[in-house]
Parts: structure tokens; sequence; C-alpha cells
């Protein structure tokens, strides 16, 4: 009866506050790399759709007046193409002008 007083207990906080912070720390970790991935994802995604459209203008080009353009310069002009040369880096390798070109993207 008196060995169990419910009154006389002391309560340490210290080992109730491990369990949450670990979780949250399990959490956050998740989420930085989550967001990590997504973000590689996203990167990916913008490669080829960039060198997609360079691909469909080369075409259309090719389509309307006969022959490839030159460079990724007369696409920028003629067909509205609009890379972000900071981050991005077009190979744009044309042979001939009725040969299609040979074109990748690369990020700086």
């Amino acid at each position: 009866m008196y060995g169990n007083n419910r009154w006389n207990t002391t309560y340490d906080y210290k080992k109730a506050l491990v369990l949450p912070v670990a979780v949250f720390l399990c959490f956050l970790l998740f989420f930085i790399v989550g967001s990590s991935r997504a973000s590689q994802a996203a990167e990916k995604e913008t490669l080829k759709h960039l060198e997609s459209a360079v691909m469909q203008a080369t075409v259309q080009c090719y389509a309307i007046e006969g022959v490839y353009p030159p460079d990724v310069a007369y696409l920028e002009t003629h067909y509205g193409i609009q890379i972000d040369e900071d981050s991005y880096v077009v190979h744009y390798e044309a042979f001939a002008s009725n040969i299609l070109p040979t074109v990748f993207v690369i990020q700086k």
C-alpha cells in the first residue's frame, strides 16, 4: 500500500523525450533524402524535355524549310526555343542539311 504511491513518483523527462526526438529525426532524414531524389528526378526530366523540344523544332524546321537548321542559334531565333545557357549545354552536330543532326543536352 505504501510502496506504490502515485503522488511521490519522479518522472524522467529526458527518457520521455528520447523516442519523440528519434522519430522526428527519422522523419527529417526521410524528408531530406526524398526531396533530394525528387530534385534529381526533376533535373533528369528537364534534360529530356529540353532535348525533345530541340529535336521537335529541328524536325519542324526540316518540314517547313526542307533543310535541317545549321545550329541551335537558328532554332532560338526562328523557332522560339529557349535554352538556359547558364544551366545546360546543348550539343548539336549537323553533318549535312538533309541528315538529321545529333542532339543531346548536358547539365553544367
